[in-house]
């Protein structure tokens, strides 16, 4: 788990997210050209960058994304650039602080654990605030929020971001694939381990999101593709039983097949399902309302 951010520390961790090392390398000391139009408007992006910066520090968002969107407005060369960078720094914290909580739920008892489930959609709602279109280049965070909207989503415009999240998260994931089937030194276990997250990680949360717009065809052909994978790539020993996700894979792709009215091929499914994990509560009680 990536360690989350404190609104405490935030101004530190953006400022190195941002590529910034102080102050002194705030905008207005990039500015080309010496009018007093640039002076003015360099002021104007300096001064925005700070009150981001202390918004941060306050935990105060309203603020924050005011400051960050008069930086990006100034007119100052990449201060588009840097205001992005900043919002994005942010979002991508908000992500890891949902997903620590996510981890503390799981641990939790059932009487506790939708508190923290709620504190980590909160988290998930808050990156979006910051970066709507959240453009962040780590897998593992865009899966996160993309598989987080299409479990715990209400609205049809969280089912499609997640889908655009979570193909964004498998194409990352893709690439390295292809990348270290290129490179036969990077070894066969890192191969088999990274496509087996591919499997049920985004790819799982894709045949999710699809399932939650009702493009069960689509969903299936997916959810089929990421199962196979991970029965292919799934680790040996201790984690090759009950320790894994593919319980929760076979649970979606029951799901969809109930969907579908295949209601033989989703009893089979969930029965795999339980087979692995007998006290899967979502395919047990999937299980019993065929």
């Amino acid at each position: 788990m990536k360690k989350v951010l404190q609104s405490g520390v935030a101004a530190f961790m953006l400022l190195t997210l941002a590529g910034c090392n102080g102050p002194t390398n705030r905008p207005d000391a990039d500015i080309a050209g010496n009018t007093f139009k640039d002076m003015v408007r360099g002021i104007a992006a300096g001064r925005a960058y700070d009150r981001a910066i202390l918004a941060g520090q306050r935990g105060d968002d309203a603020a924050y994304v005011q400051a960050t969107t008069r930086l990006g407005k100034s007119g100052v060369p990449g201060a588009t650039k840097w205001a992005k960078s900043l919002t994005l720094s942010r979002a991508e914290g908000e992500v890891a602080r949902g997903m620590a909580f996510d981890a503390l739920a799981l641990s939790q008892a059932d009487n506790a654990r939708d508190k923290w489930e709620k504190r980590a959609m909160e988290s998930y709602r808050r990156a979006l605030v910051f970066a709507p279109d959240f453009s962040s280049d780590d897998p593992n965070l865009l899966n996160a929020l993309g598989y987080s909207l299409a479990d715990r989503g209400e609205t049809t415009e969280d089912f499609q971001n997640a889908e655009k999240l979570t193909r964004s998260s498998l194409d990352i994931l893709e690439k390295l694939i292809t990348k270290i089937e290129s490179a036969p030194s990077l070894g066969q276990a890192n191969l088999r381990a990274l496509r087996y997250s591919a499997a049920v990680g985004p790819h799982d949360s894709l045949a999710w999101a699809l399932f939650k717009q009702k493009k069960y065809d689509n969903a299936l052909k997916e959810q089929q593709s990421a199962v196979a994978d991970a029965k292919a790539n799934r680790p040996a020993g201790l984690f090759s039983s009950g320790g894994d996700s593919l319980p929760d894979l076979l649970y979606h792709l029951g799901a969809i097949y109930a969907a579908l009215g295949q209601k033989d091929k989703a009893q089979a499914t969930f029965d795999e399902a339980l087979k692995m994990q007998p006290n899967h509560p979502e395919a047990k009680k999937a299980r019993a309302k065929l």
